[in-house]
């Protein structure tokens, strides 16, 4: 918002479908399809335009990464039953346009507040979004079945890695809870573990290792990260 020439909303909804639909992009149409009260076909909307966007793969691996921002990223409260879900929120400089888009395996919603005039900002935050977006979200959810996970290709899968070095956990990153699954393709996922985590036992009462003279009931076992 606020460029002269620059995007919609619909667009940006448009952009993010083609995650949510494996990295193919079909051109949208308002009306799917026209039937009389006996249920016969006036109208189908056919020959829209379809256009590859990128691999399934790299779909799949962007779609987790905004899933993983759903949860504890900018997004995080966005929530539409027990689906799915990947989201993105965003704001101008002059929080005069907010924006949250978010999709599940049935449908990508895109919401904006804004005003037209760039120098006028709005007195919300994005609590605000997230709750429009999950109001929206819900209904066009309510008689649906819940899915609760985005399909995934056959030529990736999860790692569990350090979040430090981004490479392989091994149990001293584990044990330092710095450790959590990220997808990879075949052949891309990292081949070494984590060597810079390091169990240490402290004394708790001054967070430093501990001495012949430290009391047996003061050491704890605590991670480093070198």
């Amino acid at each position: 918002g606020n460029m002269r020439k620059g995007t919609t909303c619909y667009n940006l909804a448009t952009g993010y479908y083609g995650l949510a639909a494996g990295g193919s992009y079909k051109e949208p149409t308002i009306i799917k399809s026209i039937k009389d009260p006996s249920g016969s076909l006036i109208y189908q909307s056919k020959n829209r335009k379809n256009k590859k966007l990128c691999s399934r793969e790299n779909a799949a691996i962007l779609t987790d990464f905004l899933r993983t921002n759903a949860i504890r990223g900018q997004a995080a409260g966005v929530s539409v039953k027990n689906n799915a879900l990947a989201a993105i929120y965003g704001a101008n400089k002059f929080a005069s346009d907010q924006w949250l888009f978010g999709y599940t395996p049935y449908y990508t919603i895109g919401t904006w507040m804004g005003c037209d005039q760039p120098k006028v900002s709005l007195n919300s935050n994005k609590d605000f979004m997230i709750d429009l977006w999950n109001q929206v979200a819900y209904l066009a959810h309510k008689p649906l079945e819940s899915i609760e996970k985005f399909p995934l290709p056959d030529q990736i899968h999860y790692v569990n890695i350090s979040e430090k070095s981004g490479l392989l956990a091994s149990s001293q990153t584990e044990r330092a809870r710095a450790n959590y699954d990220e997808l990879f393709e075949e052949g891309q996922e990292p081949t070494s573990y984590d060597t810079k985590h390091r169990t240490y036992k402290v004394c708790r009462l001054s967070g430093k290792r501990i001495t012949k003279f430290c009391p047996y009931d003061t050491i704890i076992l605590k991670s480093f990260y070198q």
